[in-house]
């Protein structure tokens, strides 16, 4: 099992907050949000993402999975986002004001997908079942 959230980035962290009754809504530290109404959030912090990814494979340290066969048709992944590649969307808008369609990165569609996390792992874990975000 593995788990990232504004409670804790694994299992522990976040049974722990959960036990001792631990909130992961705090002041936005992100970004400045002096400017919006809302200065709340639930915001993921301390997240080390080279506990999880290399250059270009995703590691699956908590599933077990690595050296696990197990009937690949029937074998889906299912990653839930809430909202994916917001901060790819809003520089390609600013891209496109500033300096024209032309400028877009070509990998900006891929880049912006909620399900590309899914896809990945899908195609990591050579798995054929169903594919999906949330």
């Amino acid at each position: 099992m593995g788990v990232v959230s504004p409670i804790g980035n694994d299992v522990e962290q976040v049974w722990d907050s959960v036990q001792h009754s631990r909130c992961g809504i705090d002041r936005i530290t992100h970004f400045d949000a002096g400017d919006f109404r809302a200065k709340l959030a639930g915001e993921v912090r301390n997240l080390d993402m080279e506990q999880y990814f290399t250059k270009r494979d995703l590691k699956f340290n908590d599933s077990g999975l690595q050296d696990t066969e197990f009937n690949r048709d029937r074998f889906g992944v299912i990653i839930g986002s809430g909202i994916g590649g917001i901060s790819t969307i809003e520089g390609a808008s600013q891209t496109i004001e500033s300096r024209g369609p032309s400028r877009i990165s070509p990998y900006f569609i891929p880049m912006s997908l909620i399900n590309l996390a899914a896809g990945s792992a899908a195609i990591d874990m050579d798995a054929h079942g169903n594919v999906s975000s949330v």
